[in-house]
C-alpha cells in the first residue's frame, strides 16, 4: 500500500513583481522628464543585478523559513 504524499502549495516569488515595479518606476520618471532617456540606458544593466539579488534573498529567505 502507497502512501500519499501531501505536497506543500508553491509559494511565488517576488522577483517578477520587484523588476516590474522597478522597470515601471524608472519609466514614469523618464516619461515625466526627472530622469533623462540617456540615463535609462545608462541604468539598464542594473536591471539584472536587481532580478538576482532579489531571487537570491528570496531563495534565502525560504530556506532560513
Amino acid at each position: 500500500m502507497e502512501t500519499a504524499q501531501v505536497q506543500q502549495p508553491r509559494r511565488k516569488g517576488l522577483s517578477a513583481p520587484a523588476i516590474l515595479i522597478l522597470v515601471g518606476t524608472v519609466l514614469l520618471l523618464a516619461r515625466s522628464g526627472l530622469v533623462e532617456r540617456d540615463m535609462i540606458w545608462q541604468m539598464l544593466p542594473f536591471l539584472p543585478i536587481a532580478f538576482g539579488v532579489t531571487l537570491l534573498a528570496t531563495r534565502l529567505r525560504r530556506r532560513a523559513g
